[in-house]
């Protein structure tokens, strides 16, 4: 018997495990980056495993969440636009939450983690929006 968990509730889970692995993961960065086993293991749990999860439902979500007249249209602005913000600032923010922390990512792992929990709410979102989890709008036929 398989369970049927659905794309958002697998990328909201997903996002959330992203958030908390961060602490873990900049732990052995920040205290065994000489140890190469223990380095790859906290890189290839999150980015290896939990990201793969959390990209291989994104497009699905999205993309189940409009109306087929506008859904290339509306996933592209959600790409591009969170592209601007995401890609764009997360550098700085990053630099500017390690430097005012003495060089100690903690601050970060928390910015992190907050990103994940807006991520898994807007997931929640998203599906009371559509009214169903697993299948996206259907395309309208027209009576001819």
């Amino acid at each position: 018997m398989f369970l049927r968990w659905g794309r958002a509730r697998i990328f909201g889970i997903a996002a959330i495990l992203l958030g908390i692995t961060a602490y873990p993961t900049f732990w052995v960065l920040h205290n065994f980056s000489h140890n190469v086993l223990l380095v790859f293991l906290a890189i290839s749990l999150p980015f290896g495993i939990i990201y793969g999860a959390a990209y291989a439902t994104m497009s699905s979500l999205f993309s189940g969440s409009f109306e087929p007249t506008v859904r290339y249209s509306a996933v592209s602005f959600i790409y591009q636009f969170s592209g601007i913000f995401a890609s764009g600032l997360t550098p700085m923010i990053a630099t500017m939450l390690v430097s005012s922390n003495d060089g100690q990512p903690w601050y970060l792992c928390g910015y992190l983690l907050v990103a994940a929990v807006i991520s898994s709410l807007s997931t929640i979102w998203i599906t009371r929006l559509q009214g169903k989890e697993e299948l996206p709008h259907e395309p309208e036929t027209s009576a001819r």
